[in-house]
């Protein structure tokens, strides 16, 4: 399954009886257990201040996320949903968690020099480490 960062932003309309609203958010509450028990739901948070749900969702691809998962919450007539298609990251400090999906699409592959591409026999650093002394030479006029 691939992973999709959602912020989900519900808006219910303000003549909805409150009884109606309770009823759903309970629904929701089911639902959410059984999307994640499905391994579709990773995470919720709730960014402080806001009225949005930041989620780690799972799902084939874009459309079965929309159509299977999302669309099947209780309140998702009320909801407009911002959803970003992750790809695991070369620095991931737990790359053990990460779904087992092809890291780089084909549309962003990184780019990998040929193993033996010529360097130029003079290549040096453009600034020399800190710690030590730049070759003969390469000091600006007038430095000591």
């Amino acid at each position: 399954m691939r992973e999709f960062l959602v912020r989900i932003t519900t808006d219910v309309p303000a003549d909805v009886p409150r009884e109606e609203v309770d009823r759903l958010r309970a629904a929701e509450a089911v639902r959410a257990a059984e999307l994640a028990a499905t391994g579709h739901l990773g995470r919720l948070w709730r960014p402080v201040g806001e009225l949005t749900s930041v989620g780690l969702w799972r799902a084939a691809d874009e459309e079965e996320l929309r159509a299977k998962v999302l669309d099947t919450l209780p309140l998702h007539g009320w909801m407009t949903s911002e959803v970003t298609p992750l790809t695991s990251h070369p620095n991931d400090p737990h790359p053990e968690d990460a779904q087992p999906t092809d890291p780089y699409p084909e549309d962003a592959r990184p780019v990998t020099p040929h193993p033996t591409a010529p360097y130029p026999k003079d290549a040096r650093p453009l600034t020399p480490h800190p710690t030590e002394d730049p070759p003969d030479g390469a000091r600006p006029p007038g430095s000591t």
